[in-house]
């Protein structure tokens, strides 16, 4: 009885033919299962390649993310000289660049995910004529990787700053 509740109650297409079957006198229903299949492939392919893009999205985020700071430290390079001439260790430097990195990062995600969702509505009221409800846990996960793409992609200009020597760094000698 469970088993045929189950079965009966659910959306697979042999159940349904039975259904129509069963409520239309002399109706032959057949399942196309060739149809359904191409469907599930072509949802599987494009699930996979929107994993593919999300991916490579990601990495392209952190390659950015390197150049400014990059930029950002050779900008102020000054600034970093003086925090180091005045006692500054190379951590407490790395906190403030982190921090601040971190700070926009916060805000970038939220602003993202707002804008994504925006952006899926509008598309999804021109294509279908009505829009989409919004998945609360795409807010904390924007934040999430956006603060992992920050610190990701300042790894690697943060090393730089151990080599700035103030002296050299102050009387733009470097």
């Amino acid at each position: 009885s469970a088993e045929y509740d189950m079965w009966y109650c659910s959306a697979y297409v042999s159940s349904i033919a039975y259904q129509i079957e069963e409520n239309y006198a002399g109706v032959a229903a057949k399942a196309m299962m060739q149809v359904s299949d191409a469907e599930s492939n072509i949802v599987k392919k494009i699930q996979s390649l929107m994993g593919i893009v999300s991916v490579i999205a990601l990495a392209v985020s952190s390659i950015g993310i390197t150049s400014l700071m990059t930029s950002e430290i050779y900008r102020r390079k000054k600034e970093i000289g003086l925090l180091k001439a005045i006692g500054a260790s190379n951590f407490e430097i790395y906190a403030l660049f982190a921090s601040e990195s971190l700070v926009v990062a916060f805000f970038a995600g939220i602003l993202g995910a707002f804008l994504g969702y925006a952006l899926s509505y509008a598309i999804a009221y021109s294509i279908f004529g009505y829009g989409i409800g919004i998945a609360w846990i795409v807010l904390p996960l924007s934040i999430a990787f956006a603060l992992l793409i920050s610190i990701a992609g300042s790894l690697v200009p943060m090393r730089s700053v151990v080599k700035l020597l103030p002296a050299e760094v102050l009387y733009d000698r470097k």
